[in-house]
């Protein structure tokens, strides 16, 4: 019975292994799609002070439009990093949890083993 319990634990925790480094990959993934947005806007900003320079002022407008998008798309990925860095810390710890647990019911079957 002890053997299956622990057996099913390491299952578990094959699939907490495999959510923990599927969020973690998602989650780089977002922080570098969030640099690339802000060096984005960083260009339209750009762009609109040469268009201003030029005295072109409804291309100004539209590249700092643009700015504008790429900002807050740049924020909404920082917020969705951080709810996943909290999602990380959740599953770290689950996963910590759980091979505690395995860790005390290894024990306590060798110990049975040995009686």
């Amino acid at each position: 019975m002890l053997e299956q319990a622990v057996a099913d634990m390491q299952r578990d925790l094959v699939k907490v292994r495999q959510s923990y480094a599927e969020v973690s990959a998602s989650s780089k993934r977002m922080e570098e799609q969030r640099r690339l947005a802000e060096e984005e806007a960083a260009k339209w900003y750009s762009r609109a002070q040469l268009a201003l320079e030029k005295q072109e002022e409804d291309l100004a407008r539209e590249a700092l439009t643009r700015r504008q998008q790429n900002l807050e798309t740049a924020a909404n990925l920082a917020d969705q990093v951080e709810s996943q860095a909290a999602s990380l810390s959740t599953l770290f710890e689950s996963m910590k949890e759980l091979e505690a647990k395995m860790s005390e019911a290894k024990a306590k079957k060798d110990q049975m083993i040995a009686r």
